[in-house]
């Protein structure tokens, strides 16, 4: 079961791994958890795929859920909460799991609204239930825009939105579609770089840097670097140098019309790797 919960307080995430959602509005945020693309073109969604394996999705959302990008929902069974609670929402996929034949999957949105009760206390009938919470345009947390509740420890770093698809069908037995630009959170991956949109930027972070580049009509202008603590570091750093061509091809891929012409992870992580960026690993990492 996934929920998606919207404007989490810092109590509401606690114990929670850090994520970097693309964008802080939640519509654009569910979009991405549930296609892991950024594309304005119809990619594969989770609902769709799940369905060439016999499962089911239901969907049961508050008023407004995925804005324009409603399509998504053409494969699964979608129920409209009114109140956009978790707790309606949790009783309401109770009782269609019971009339309907399995396997499900279910996935559940809290618009995350000041009279909405706490998650835990939300989950009622499907509290034993193993449950991923992934939470956009959360409140308190400064810059990060979101988190990712895993029901157990994951070895991957700096885990996104974009990740949840993955990680699902992966723990599925089914194939991640082509499209996808997220990975299996449980794989263990010493090292990646996350790559997310701004406004009028693009920004790749790493474990060690954030670097931000304005998109010109001339191609990509690095624009800020800073540590991985935060710290102001110069343009003239040799990282900006290692990291824009991951980030440019990162950019250009945006727009890819072909399996072909995208990049997937491995490689934005060779290019980082060839750069200079990152040492080769050892054979036993």
């Amino acid at each position: 079961m996934v929920v998606l919960a919207d404007r989490l307080t810092p109590a509401q995430l606690a114990g929670a791994q850090p994520a970097w959602s693309t964008s802080d509005q939640p519509a654009l945020a569910h979009r991405h958890a549930l296609t892991a693309t950024y594309a304005g073109k119809r990619p594969n969604t989770l609902p769709q795929v799940l369905s060439l394996y016999g499962q089911r999705t239901a969907i049961f959302a508050g008023p407004g859920f995925l804005g324009a990008d409603r399509w998504i929902l053409d494969t699964a069974d979608h129920h409209e909460q009114t109140d956009g609670c978790l707790a309606a929402a949790t009783q309401a996929a109770a009782d269609w799991r019971r009339s309907t034949p399995g396997p499900h999957a279910l996935i559940l949105h809290d618009r995350g609204a000041p009279d909405c009760p706490p998650l835990a206390d939300a989950l009622g009938p499907l509290a034993a239930d193993t449950v991923w919470v992934v939470g956009t345009g959360s409140a308190g947390l400064g810059t990060t825009p979101a988190a990712l509740l895993p029901p157990e420890p994951l070895p991957a770093s700096s885990p996104t939105t974009l990740d949840l698809l993955p990680t699902l069908l992966t723990a599925q037995g089914a194939t991640v579609p082509s499209d996808a630009r997220g990975m299996d959170l449980r794989s263990p991956r010493p090292r990646r770089a996350v790559f997310f949109l701004g406004d009028g930027q693009v920004a790749i972070r790493t474990d060690q840097h954030r670097l931000a580049a304005t998109v010109t009509a001339a191609g990509l202008e690095p624009a800020a670097l800073t540590s991985a603590e935060g710290a102001t570091l110069p343009l003239s750093d040799d990282a900006v140098a290692a990291l824009m061509p991951a980030l440019s091809a990162w950019h250009t891929g945006l727009s890819a019309s072909t399996a072909r012409e995208r990049l997937g992870q491995d490689a934005f992580e060779q290019l980082l790797q060839d750069g200079g960026y990152w040492e080769a690993p050892d054979k036993g990492d």
